[in-house]
């Protein structure tokens, strides 16, 4: 993998990321951060709010913990059970932005859950979730994926192929995967192959049965829509229009503990 180039990925959506920083409680005063990659997202909470939080990132990647930013106020772990010593869980919020999809991309679906009750099982006052998730919102035209297939095989025609060679996915599902990956030029090979949607907001639901939702968001990148209309559907705006409104890639859940 190219670190760095991950490293400068991630970093360019963190605005977003940080969507839920205005929605938690006063008393909330720690970030438990799992899949914490080199703690980028809590280095930008420090310079936003210094202060106001403690921070615990945990990854099992020893080159991230390597590179890991020391940010004040925090600390890093590789794994739950050491993290579980350093909180109180009321005052924390366990943040999981990007890493579901990965856990259901790279372990077993029985281990993923398991991995996830643990996390459940903390307590924590908050859990806040941003990762993809493929829904469709409304019907659209029949010939859509047949139109888009054809655009992407012409507008990205050598890494479109590599996509076909190594997935040969082409339902609708597979070519929005396709426009998630082929932006990632300096690890594509690892994003053609990885798969991002297998986060579903019901099961998540259902394996952190003690919470309720109190924020849902289901959306598209708008950097990922100015890109997608300048590079892939510059000949074909309406298809874009139909496509942008019928689909979603990403999802936002704030989830409170009941009480």
């Amino acid at each position: 993998m190219n670190y760095e180039a991950y490293y400068s990925e991630l970093d360019r959506a963190m605005y977003d990321k940080l969507w839920w920083l205005d929605k938690v409680d006063d008393e909330a005063d720690t970030i438990l951060d799992f899949g914490c990659s080199n703690g980028a997202m809590y280095e930008s909470v420090h310079a936003i709010m210094p202060q106001r939080f403690r921070y615990i990132g945990v990854d099992n990647d020893e080159q991230k913990l390597r590179d890991a930013i020391p940010t004040p106020g925090s600390t890093f772990t590789d794994s739950i059970e050491k993290a579980r010593e350093l909180i109180v869980p009321e005052k924390t919020v366990l943040v999981l932005s990007s890493v579901i999809h990965e856990l259901y991309c790279y372990l077993p679906k029985a281990e993923t859950e398991s991995l996830l009750g643990s996390l459940a099982s903390l307590g924590c006052r908050h859990v806040v979730i941003r990762d993809m998730e493929f829904r469709q919102t409304s019907p659209g035209k029949a010939e859509d994926e047949k139109e888009l297939k054809a655009l992407l095989s012409k507008a990205v025609p050598e890494i479109f192929g590599k996509w076909m060679d190594l997935r040969g996915e082409t339902d609708m599902k597979g070519l929005f995967e396709f426009m998630l990956s082929y932006i990632h030029t300096a690890n594509l090979e690892r994003e053609l192959e990885e798969r991002y949607f297998g986060m579903r907001t019901d099961r998540i639901w259902q394996i952190f049965g003690g919470y309720e939702t109190v924020y849902e968001h289901h959306f598209l990148i708008p950097y990922l829509i100015r890109r997608w209309k300048k590079e892939l559907f510059c000949e074909n705006a309406e298809l874009f229009e139909r496509l942008r409104y019928c689909f979603t890639t990403h999802t936002k859940l704030l989830m409170d503990l009941k009480q």
